[in-house]
């Protein structure tokens, strides 16, 4: 038998530590610790053993560097430090206490386990529709020990396994015991239909309710929730699981009375409905003839994953008739990015039945979705998205707005230009999106490109698109505060020859200390919330104005910023507006945050930065289409690349002659002091004078043969520079740039498809924001507003037709506080108010409100 086993090193020696090493057994999953070469102990690899606790605490207490042992053992050197030092108190009980940790504050303990194990059986037999609750006031009764429900889920959840397959114990019980009482044959529940619930209890779902009532226990551990609608057949055991259900199957002569009973419109044996409490019966709304309208029942309802949808309604609404004829893509993809499908491959995951019935006629194919987003992805649907998206931020009226490109890395195959990529930090493949935005961070206007031309250069045509797009007049005067991509005085000077549009920018190498506390022409503070309204930081400006004299008719603000820690910065602000005060101009471009914080929440929550589609354009085909300009050509970039290459080497060579010229003339001097002396015997020199003359001497041919060589390679690299100067006269300085990129097989990505797509996550972000805005007031609080609105808005739910409203009983998946609750139900309120519209083009009106799964009674219709 072969009992060699290796053993990994974890713990080593250090300077800390001279004498532990600890070895990890992964087949035992045990720890040995050595002290020396010695087997000191053989302890569990368990964060729960006592042992393994014992040893973090005596390695603690010897001494050794605390965060090693938090990353071997994964225990905080807060609980180190209380392990190591109860060990060394010496009390027992404090160790004790210490080392079983949060166990000590359980209250279901052995005994109290032992106890319910021993009634469960009677108790659970006897009353199943609160035997949780009996069983907490029995132990409250015996023990004193208040129990939750959830503290002794787990524990019932095994022992109705167990009870599940005990021969013991029948399946019905009519004596009378600690469940107070004998159970009426109408309320028990049959083996055949409990079996299907246990094994939903088996699997941890939600136990069975067969029309709970009010508990008649009284005390502690009591029964307090609130009655549930009881069923009508008594042996249908309808379990609530997670929005589905399960129930005993029924006959075919009760599946006819229940049909009947429900007026002749019920479903099909196996489909899934949802019954809810009928009012009174009212006749359905009826169908306009351009919609085809899934008829109705009064009383009828239905389960919908994606019923937060309806949230957006207005927005799913109006996009949706914004295009003539309206079509239904618009609306289908604006909706499928609210529910967090980034990109058309993403949608397959959502359950498109439903978007059926919410949003009217959908399709679910991706080729039809790519063959659809290529046929609509036109100018004038793109511009008709845009202007929509214009009304819908309110910003209309507005003047000053944000202007910067967002890049993305493109890490494909195809020869695409490169350019500056922030997030590699380096010059590489990358598509350029330059965005519009207004003061309070919201997009109205993107287009893409790629680095054919600098932002200095398309600043203009990107202006005039906009205008055209947006429906501006070429003589409605705008502000765009933009960073230093536009620095440059054939910018500026372009800028102020144009009346109609002015710049707000950084000035582009300013070196501060240019600051006078006795010019100071004003100071301002601004106030931005942290975390909630009341939350704020305060940031100081101070500044000075004066012409900028690099550039005659721009101002130029000397600006001091300190932030609330008081760290100052100093920097240079220009524009060419001469009559905007300085306090909005300098309010706004330290304000740019809210268009890079957009930049990152579009791309998390949104997709921004999805490229959509991956088809390219060759520049050949590109001829008529882009503004052709004269650019350096291939050759003379070459020459003058060869030609600085030539300069740096004769510059370094030169440079190295001198420094060897004056240390050969300190050699002369010294060599001429040396022989002076050697001449005159009477001179009480140092004895080793022959020595250094001899040195001083070799060191001086060096000198002439290292000369001789740099002079050749000087000459040398003088006629390379030569005769690059005369090819340099020859070659052709400037050819056209679309030409180059044409000869050197270079592509652009063809972004067609991605701007209509961009257009609609953009407008879904803004109908995001707004749909926000009276949630976060309410709430105030902006660390986890926006998560729990999403939420909300991804919830599923009941949605029901009463007859003349569909009410929309939203069911999200989290446990909302109930001051949370009460904000949205008031944010229902005043959405009800609006009388909202089902978008799927009927008109039917919505009521939202927020439920409870108790609220519902579920059953499943079986083929039987």
């Amino acid at each position: 038998m072969n009992s060699t086993r290796a053993l990994q090193l974890i713990l080593p020696t250090d300077k800390r530590n001279p004498a532990f090493t600890l070895y990890q057994d992964d087949r035992e999953q045990q720890i040995h610790v050595y002290y020396g070469l010695e087997l000191l102990q053989v302890v569990p690899a368990d964060r729960q053993h006592v042992q393994y606790k014992l040893l973090v605490a005596n390695l603690y207490n010897a001494g050794l560097k605390v965060i090693s042992l938090e990353d071997l053992f994964g225990v905080s050197r807060k609980t180190m430090r209380v392990w190591g030092q109860a060990l060394q108190s010496g009390d027992v009980e404090r160790l004790a206490r210490v080392l079983e940790g949060r166990q000590r504050h359980r209250k279901l303990t052995p005994e109290i386990s032992s106890f319910i194990e021993h009634r469960f059986a009677e108790v659970y037999w006897q009353n199943r529709r609160c035997y949780s609750a009996r069983l907490r006031q029995e132990v409250w009764a015996v023990f004193g020990v208040r129990l939750s429900g959830e503290a002794i889920r787990p524990l019932l959840s095994a022992l109705r396994k167990a009870a599940q397959t005990h021969p013991d114990i029948p399946p019905e019980v009519s004596g009378s015991g600690a469940g107070g009482g004998d159970i009426p044959a109408s309320e028990r529940v049959s083996g055949a239909v409990l079996a299907p619930a246990l094994e939903a209890a088996e699997a941890g779902r939600p136990e069975v309710r067969t029309g709970e009532e009010p508990c008649e226990l009284a005390g502690p551990g009591a029964c307090l929730a609130p009655a549930a609608p009881k069923l009508t057949p008594p042996t249908q055991g309808v379990a609530l699981l997670e929005g589905r259900a399960w129930a005993a199957p029924l006959s075919a002569g009760e599946e006819a009375d229940r049909r009947t009973s429900e007026g002749g419109a019920g479903q099909a044996p196996g489909e899934l409905t949802v019954e809810a409490p009928a009012g009174p019966p009212e006749a359905p709304m009826p169908a306009r003839p351009a919609v085809a309208i899934k008829p109705w029942a009064a009383g009828q309802a239905r389960w919908c994953d994606h019923l937060g949808l309806l949230l957006f309604w207005e927005a799913l609404s109006e996009l949706a008739a914004l295009l003539r004829p309206p079509v239904p893509w618009l609306k289908q993809w604006l909706a499928s990015v609210l529910l967090g499908a980034h990109n058309v491959e993403q949608t397959k995951y959502l359950n498109w039945e439903e978007l059926n019935l919410l949003l009217g006629p959908v399709a679910a194919a991706l080729t039809l979705q790519r063959n659809a987003l290529s046929q609509l992805a036109t100018p004038a649907n793109l511009q008709a998205v845009w202007r929509w998206n214009l009304r819908q931020v309110e910003a209309l009226n507005e003047t000053d707005f944000y202007l910067d490109p967002h890049t993305k890395h493109y890490t494909g195959q195809q020869p695409l230009l490169k350019g500056w990529c922030p997030v590699i930090r380096w010059a590489d493949k990358a598509l350029h999106s330059d965005f519009v935005h207004t003061q309070r961070g919201e997009a109205i206007y993107c287009e893409c490109t790629d680095n054919f031309a600098d932002l200095r250069q398309r600043l203009w045509e990107l202006v005039a698109r906009l205008r055209q797009t947006l429906g501006w007049s070429s003589e409605r005067v705008i502000t765009l505060v933009v960073d230093r991509g536009v620095f440059g005085l054939e910018v500026f000077e372009k800028v102020l020859a144009d009346p109609s549009l002015h710049l707000i920018t950084w000035e582009k190498g300013y070196q501060p200390g240019q600051w006078q506390e006795a010019l100071k022409q004003g100071e301002f503070i601004i106030e931005r919330p942290r975390n909630r309204a009341q939350d704020l930081r305060t940031y100081h400006f101070k500044y000075l104005e004066r012409p900028w004299a690099k550039a005659p008719g721009m101002r130029q603000w000397i600006v001091v910023a300190t932030n609330p820690e008081g760290k100052s910065i100093e920097v240079s602000v220009l524009t060419d507006d001469p009559k905007r005060p300085a306090m909005e101009a300098l309010k706004l471009i330290f304000n740019r945050w809210v268009q890079e914080n957009d930049f990152k929440y579009e791309d998390k929550h949104f997709g921004i930065n999805q490229i959509t589609s991956y088809r390219t354009v060759p520049y050949e085909k590109l001829k008529g289409q882009l503004q052709d300009r004269q650019v350096k050509s291939g050759q003379a970039k070459a020459l003058s690349q060869a030609r600085l290459d030539l300069e740096r080497q004769q510059k370094r060579y030169l440079f190295d002659q001198e420094q060897a010229d004056v240390q050969h003339a300190r050699r002369q001097a010294l060599l001429a002091e040396w022989e002076k002396r050697a001449a005159n015997p009477s001179d009480p020199g140092p004895t080793d004078g022959a020595k250094a003359l001899a040195r001083l001497r070799v060191a001086c041919q060096r000198y002439e043969a290292a000369r001789t060589e740099r002079r050749k390679k000087i000459q040398a690299l003088q006629e390379q520079l030569e005769t690059n100067r005369q090819q340099w006269a020859t070659v052709q300085k400037e050819e056209s740039r679309l030409e180059q990129l044409i000869a050197q097989g270079m592509h652009r990505l063809d972004t067609q498809n991605k701007q209509l797509m961009d257009a609609i996550k953009i407008t879904a972000s803004n109908a995001f924001r707004q749909a926000l805005k009276p949630f976060k007031k309410a709430y105030d609080n902006y660390r986890d507003d926006h998560d729990y609105f999403r939420q909300l808005t991804h919830s599923g739910g009941v949605l029901r037709w009463s007859g003349h409203t569909f009410e929309v009983h939203l069911l999200p998946r989290v446990n909302y506080p109930p001051a949370l609750q009460a904000i949205i139900l008031s944010l229902l309120e005043q959405l009800n108010a609006k009388q909202p519209k089902l978008p799927d083009g009927s008109g039917r009106t919505l009521e939202f409100h927020l439920s409870d799964r108790n609220d519902f009674e579920i059953r499943f219709k079986g083929s039987g």
